[in-house]
């Protein structure tokens, strides 16, 4: 049986993620004050009933699909 392990992405691969959507994310290894600002910026434009400036799943799946969608 061939079975995917599922391998959660490091924070320079969200913060990349984001800066290929064309937010001004930082370049740090750490989700410090100025990454979650960005993160609450994007929660508050594509989701909204999720303002927390936490990274999540769902957050990171809207993510991936708006990069995916806009060839980001």
């Amino acid at each position: 049986m061939n079975r995917r392990t599922l391998v959660a992405p490091s924070v320079q691969e969200i913060k990349q993620a984001f800066r290929d959507y064309g937010y001004p994310m930082n370049g740090t290894d750490t989700w410090d004050k100025a990454s979650r600002d960005v993160i609450y910026a994007f929660q508050l434009h594509f989701r909204p009933e999720q303002l927390t400036g936490g990274m999540d799943a769902e957050t990171y799946a809207i993510l991936q699909a708006l990069n995916r969608k806009h060839g980001g």
